[in-house]
């Protein structure tokens, strides 16, 4: 009699080759489900083929990246994994990703979590960089009658640490964005629109940051906005704000988020997020917009316009994914709002500004990009 535990090693193998063989039978007869999952990116090509030297000497790295993001049942297999690292053994099956408490999950990818801790403060001379980098869009604006404005979105970590892991602590508290705030208050007269302060006493009410995501939800973005708004108004009287009270708070389920998306996994609970709807008719609406420059745009992220009738001034927003909740807002006090998805050196931000002639100028900033240190520029102004 055959033992009950040779059975079960004999169902395991059989399992390993059926799995290992998956790839290579989704492929022969083309019956792979959807390939691209929620990675939101355009997969690999296949190479190109061609009796050229320099063509074949890289077809076999080409090849290899096409192969590795085309390979038959690769979505499935990928959700198993996930399945497998996250349901059963509460382990992230994205680095990108990690676990905090109370189910909340919290962004790991470009140095983030080294950030955070303040492991490596910024070096007088980058702090010198940003003085510059900054300095130089700041005069050269000036110069044309344009506010400027640099509006810093805090992390995640910044506004809720208290859901970190205990492995994740600071050695210092003293961040980099406090550590940039302090030097160009010591050394220039740039405006920084610091809006964790105005977000951490809100969080005391409300939920202000998706638990599943990255970004600050509807309520957090309308909290950064009556800030930035706070800000404007001390250069021009006229413009406002729409008060909260003007707006509809709603809880709801919250299905998704960007860190979900990263982990490939549908088994995951998001939680509740709080909404804003407006009670008055907005007036602010897109509008056709092409801003005709050779730049090569991020993919979706075209630059893009909104209008609203009978306001007077004209703003003009460099930003990331953190403004997309915020657009709404800002754009119902300009009579053309321009948003552009970059970090803007000095010759676009020129470019641009001579082609649409903004009244302010505004550039967004998640906290951890800080570590980016800009180019700066020998110009004369």
């Amino acid at each position: 009699m055959i033992k009950i535990r040779t059975i079960f090693n004999i169902i395991l193998v059989m399992i390993f080759f059926a799995v290992i063989c998956l790839p290579v039978l989704g492929n022969i007869f083309d019956i792979s489900p959807d390939l691209t999952g929620n990675e939101k990116r355009l997969l690999t090509p296949f190479p190109e083929i061609a009796p050229k030297r320099r063509v074949i000497k890289k077809f076999p790295r080409r090849f290899e990246a096409f192969f590795n993001d085309h390979f038959g049942f690769r979505t499935p297999l990928i959700r198993f994994f996930s399945w497998y690292k996250i349901d059963l053994f509460g382990i992230s099956s994205s680095s990108k990703v990690i676990f905090g408490k109370d189910d909340w999950l919290f962004f790991a990818g470009d140095g983030v979590i080294d950030t955070y801790r303040c492991l490596k403060p910024l070096t007088l001379f980058e702090l010198t960089q940003w003085q510059k980098h900054l300095e130089q869009k700041q005069k050269w604006l000036n110069k044309q009658g344009i506010a400027y404005f640099f509006v810093v979105a805090p992390n995640k970590h910044s506004i809720y640490p208290e859901f970190l892991p205990d492995y994740v602590s600071r050695v210092r508290e003293e961040s980099h964005l406090d550590q940039l705030i302090k030097h160009l208050g010591k050394y220039t007269d740039i405006e920084v629109i610091d809006l964790r302060e105005d977000i951490l006493s809100a969080k005391g009410k409300w939920l202000v940051y998706r638990r599943t995501g990255t970004h600050w939800n509807e309520l957090g973005a309308f909290i950064a906005y009556r800030k930035i708004m706070k800000q404007f108004k001390k250069y021009y009287n006229d413009l406002d704000y729409n008060p909260l009270s003007q707006f509809e708070i709603i809880t709801k389920d919250y299905h998704g988020g960007d860190l979900i998306n990263m982990l490939e996994t549908d088994t995951m609970e998001s939680g509740q997020t709080i909404s804003l709807i407006p009670k008055f008719e907005p007036c602010a609406r897109d509008i056709p917009y092409e801003l005709n420059l050779k730049h090569k745009w991020p993919k979706g992220n075209k630059p893009f316009a909104w209008a609203c009738e009978g306001s007077e001034l004209s703003l003009l927003m460099f930003r990331d994914s953190f403004a997309s909740a915020l657009q709404p807002y800002l754009s119902e006090h300009f009579k053309k709002s321009i948003y552009v998805w970059t970090f803007a050196e000095l010759n676009l931000l020129k470019l641009i500004v001579i082609k649409e002639k903004p009244d302010i100028v505004i550039e967004e900033r998640v906290e951890r990009s800080l570590i980016m240190i800009p180019k700066t520029y020998d110009l004369d102004f």
